[in-house]
């Protein structure tokens, strides 16, 4: 699944690109029959979800971090309202879909487990941004209760069947407040421990019952369970504090994986267990990690990379960019996405890509028009991946089109 500091990635997205994306540098293969289309589509419930485990009866998750009912607030009114969205009919084939709606702009920021429910923001009337989740083809904005009200709010990650959503508000000087939100959408305000006037949700467990995050910028490793908290310090003091990747936690929440030193010139990926604590060595950056907790990606000198323990696998760099970063990772640990930056502020400045041992690293884009021939517009430029599911087919992030940013989700078979 996916982590890296999408906090900060979210803000930064939304001052967008210039005017007019470049074209594809390769003229895409287009196939008799588009199967992407910007027409709201309904969901076929008999066709299984391509990022979708099996289906198994599982209990209802648990609302991490909730208080008890007599704590919530009531859920005021939106400046973003319900709508549909271009949504598969058949999940089965390679196919992408742009998901802003008439949202000024939107961004996904992770996708459930089982590939059915992304979360990110949408940007409505009032210019801010605001908490969203797709489901069943509907883009849904997210409750905000009376302390926030009118804040700006970012989803940031989900449980596997995307009942349970962690995320932020963002009050005054850029500090954040931790939410939660459960599978109606009402908010709920997660503790800040005690002394600290900001904390951030990062990640939720698989089974929705654990949101794992920090507190006083990163000095302080928080996680959130039935309404209570516990908080430790973080593997590194000062300058180089810990900065956990946003869902970047194994699918019990026991591993946490991160980096120190993000924003030095000496950043050092590290994989927490317990009190165990291990290094992946200097100039490296850790964003995503796989269930099972054995599987972490990132960076090392710039180019994407994904460790088995402590062995490194290069993943490269996209030809004419300058760095790739990785920023989530399958299940399995078997498929990789991320995004490629370059310092030419003539052409598009990011690219989303996807690596797998079979067929190396590529764009998204020419993962869907090349390998299976989905018409996409010349004008769309898909610019950042920010999280794929558990089976490694469903991807999302976001894309430039011709209204702007815009959140995408994309299914690239295997």
């Amino acid at each position: 699944m996916r982590a890296a500091s999408y906090l900060l990635v979210a803000v930064a997205a939304c001052g967008g690109g210039p005017a007019t994306p470049p074209q594809s540098p390769d003229t895409p293969v287009r196939a008799d029959t588009p199967v992407h289309t910007d027409t709201p589509l309904g969901v076929d419930p008999p066709v299984l979800d391509a990022g979708a485990a099996p289906t198994v009866d599982e209990p209802a998750p648990i609302d991490a971090g909730a208080a008890p009912p007599t704590a919530r607030v009531a859920v005021l009114s939106l400046p973003l309202t319900p709508q549909k969205v271009s949504w598969p009919k058949n999940r089965r084939p390679a196919q992408l879909h742009l998901l802003g709606g008439n949202a000024s702009s939107s961004w996904a920021a992770a996708v459930s487990a089982d590939g059915s429910t992304p979360v990110g923001f949408a940007t409505g009337p009032r210019g801010e941004p605001q908490a969203v989740r797709w489901r069943d083809g509907m883009l849904t904005p997210l409750g905000t209760n009376g302390s926030i009200a009118g804040q700006p709010t970012w989803a940031l990650a989900t449980s596997r069947n995307g009942d349970v959503v962690a995320g932020s508000a963002i009050r005054a000087r850029g500090i954040t407040t931790p939410l939660s939100w459960n599978a109606g959408g009402d908010a709920t305000v997660l503790a800040t421990p005690d002394g600290l006037d900001q904390a951030s949700a990062l990640a939720v467990s698989r089974d929705g019952s654990i949101i794992t995050g920090c507190a006083g910028w990163c000095a302080v490793l928080v996680t959130w369970s039935g309404g209570t908290w516990e908080a430790k310090p973080g593997p590194a003091p000062g300058s180089r504090q810990f900065a956990p990747g946003t869902n970047a936690t194994s699918e019990d929440a026991a591993i946490v994986a991160g980096t120190v030193g993000t924003h030095t010139d000496d950043p050092e990926g590290l994989r927490l267990a317990g009190a165990t604590v291990e290094r992946l060595g200097a100039g490296t950056r850790v964003d995503g990690i796989s269930d099972d907790g054995a599987v972490l990606v990132g960076s090392a000198g710039g180019r994407a990379a994904l460790w088995r323990g402590t062995k490194v696998t290069d993943l490269g760099v996209l030809e004419g960019y300058d760095t790739c970063h990785a920023t989530a990772v399958s299940a399995d640990g078997g498929r990789v996405v991320g995004t490629c930056h370059r310092s030419d502020v003539t052409q598009r400045r990011t690219v989303a890509f996807i690596w797998d041992k079979k067929r190396g690293l590529r764009t998204v884009r020419d993962a869907l028009a090349k390998e299976h021939e989905v018409r996409l517009p010349d004008e769309l430029w898909i610019d950042q991946a920010s999280d794929i599911c558990g089976y490694g087919l469903t991807v999302v992030g976001g894309a430039h089109a011709k209204k702007g940013q815009e959140a995408f989700m994309a299914i690239v078979p295997r």
